[in-house]
């Protein structure tokens, strides 16, 4: 993640308590991390690396980690999801019920511009708009806050959301 983007995750996790168990979905460290701002997120990845304390297989999170986190954040894996079913599952099996979710993701066709292998170059693009993301959570997952904000050039979508 870029420092703007570090600097909207760090006035967004207010709505998250500092005591809360957090899973960080998509942890793997590029440039800065959810860790920068608050170190006791644990975090996951379909690959390892700095910053991923559990690989993942696709879709499927281990059961001693179902409905335990008080809140999953997950920026800008969605955009990077092949497969964006799967990415909901993991979200919702993470969370426990009433848990936040905060989420970011690209508005437009941004993929190509962030990919951080040539296994995401070679993903089809995904536009994201903020009815379409809405309804793709619903009905598992209530979106409470929504901001669109300027980032590298393109809208980037910010959503704080509550499992049911």
């Amino acid at each position: 993640m870029d420092l703007r983007t570090l600097q909207e995750v760090t006035e967004w996790l207010k709505f998250i308590p500092e005591t809360a168990l957090v899973a960080d979905l998509g942890s793997y460290k590029v440039n800065h991390s959810v860790r920068d701002i608050r170190s006791s997120i644990v975090g996951f990845d379909l690959q390892e690396g700095q910053g991923v304390d559990v690989v993942l297989q696709e879709g499927s999170i281990p059961e001693d980690h179902q409905e335990k986190y008080d809140a999953v954040v997950a920026i800008q894996s969605f955009q990077f999801s092949p497969h964006p079913s799967k990415w909901k599952q993991e979200v919702i099996q993470l969370l426990k019920p009433n848990g936040k979710l905060l989420m970011t993701t690209c508005a437009d066709y941004c993929r190509l511009n962030h990919a951080t292998s040539p296994k995401t170059e070679k993903l089809p693009l995904r536009r994201t708009t903020g009815r379409d993301l809405t309804n793709f959570l619903a009905p598992e997952i209530v979106i409470e806050k929504t901001k669109a904000i300027e980032h590298m050039g393109h809208i980037l979508w910010v959503f704080l959301g509550r499992k049911k």
